[in-house]
């Protein structure tokens, strides 16, 4: 786990706030460390959702910030990326390291502060937040800084929620006496094995900071939409659909979340580069040959595919729905969607009896298109 080093309080607080944070990570570091290993038996979520994002890639640079005991640092490990992990408490990277160390894992280990960090900037194809952002004192600058070190086109991918929203809003405090009365216990202490006096404690740290003080996940969506971040997308986590009774009728209570976005390929004004993107890196062993480019190109040469993917770039869709944009028949769409798919440019996924398309890489093909034009523009 790791937090920042600033307060809106003044500078002074702020560091009393970080030397409590910091102690109570050290203290409970071997309780957190304790289901470690249990959890690295069911870590196949890591790799689909890996996979959903940079389809048949490896050699990712990763960097897992507020890494805790080591488990998504270890997960992606395992599947050949190269990954620095990094955390304030030294005791969480003591467990980490030994994690890793057990499973024959070569992971660059840091102690460094999330708000002041020593990491590259333009580096990672992908940055992961793990229950950290709820324990950021200015979650914004923080994120600013962590987007910085993305490269053009990588991924953040937050996991995050709702834990001390009950000590704010009446509809997470009877979600929470819910939990209580069911087991005893808050439900974010039954999750992570916390006691009861743990949690108290918990509650008082992190309880008034920013995050805390919002509902996510559109708390967070909205920053991220300022930060000019692209391609969100938002998954509830919760093992339990929770939901209360109000004025707006059923309404559901997400206490845990994701947010995965984009970092775009050209710079908030969309006149150029935001940077230097290269992939080569994500499929080295497998190069591009002079007729695999050919055969993409070839696929890009029909009008109507053109049409396909700029529709598919608003989203997922199905065949009739493209087949009535595009004024094609079901039957020549599905022909030019297949051939599209054949590329790598298009893929699918099965919704119970529908099949939802959508772009491989919404940045990619974004680009691309948008580079093409630009040829024609300067000739």
């Amino acid at each position: 786990m790791t937090m920042v080093s600033e307060n809106p309080n003044g500078p002074d607080t702020g560091k009393d706030i970080q030397r409590e944070i910091l102690d109570f990570w050290d203290s409970c570091s071997d309780t957190l460390n304790r289901d470690t290993d249990g959890e690295l038996l069911h870590n196949r979520w890591v790799s689909e959702r890996l996979n959903d994002l940079f389809p048949n890639a490896h050699n990712l640079r990763i960097a897992d910030i507020g890494t805790g005991t080591g488990f998504l640092a270890i997960s992606f490990a395992q599947l050949g990326h190269k990954v620095t992990a990094t955390d304030l408490s030294t005791k969480m990277l003591d467990h980490a390291r030994n994690n890793a160390v057990k499973r024959g894992l070569d992971i660059e280990f840091l102690q460094d502060d999330a708000e002041d960090t020593r990491l590259p900037p333009d580096t990672f194809d992908l940055i992961s937040l793990r229950d950290v952002l709820y324990s950021f004192i200015d979650p914004l600058k923080t994120l600013i800084g962590i987007i910085g070190l993305l490269r053009p086109g990588g991924f953040l991918m937050i996991s995050d929620g709702n834990y001390f929203r009950y000590l704010h809003d009446p509809s997470y405090s009877r979600r929470e006496d819910y939990f209580r009365m069911r087991d005893g216990i808050g439900e974010y202490c039954s999750m992570c094995g916390f006691s009861v006096e743990e949690g108290n404690r918990l509650a008082e740290l992190f309880g008034n900071l920013e995050k805390s003080r919002h509902t996510g996940p559109g708390w967070e969506t909205d920053l991220l939409l300022k930060k000019s971040m692209n391609n969100i997308r938002i998954r509830c986590d919760d093992p339990l659909d929770y939901h209360q009774l109000d004025e707006h009728g059923r309404m559901q209570v997400p206490f845990r979340y994701s947010v995965i976005c984009q970092k775009p390929y050209y710079g908030p004004d969309g006149t150029g580069p935001s940077g230097r993107f290269d992939k080569s890196h994500l499929y080295s062993g497998q190069r591009t040959t002079s007729d695999e480019l050919a055969h993409c190109f070839t696929a890009l040469s029909d009008e109507n595919r053109i049409r396909l993917l700029e529709h598919l770039l608003g989203g997922h869709t199905t065949v009739s729905e493209l087949a009535g944009s595009v004024g094609l028949s079901v039957n020549k769409t599905s022909y030019h969607l297949n051939v599209l798919k054949d590329v790598g440019l298009v893929g699918s996924e099965k919704d119970g009896r529908t099949v939802r398309y959508s772009v491989s890489d919404e940045g990619a093909v974004e680009y691309l298109l948008r580079a093409v034009s630009g040829v024609f523009k300067i000739r």
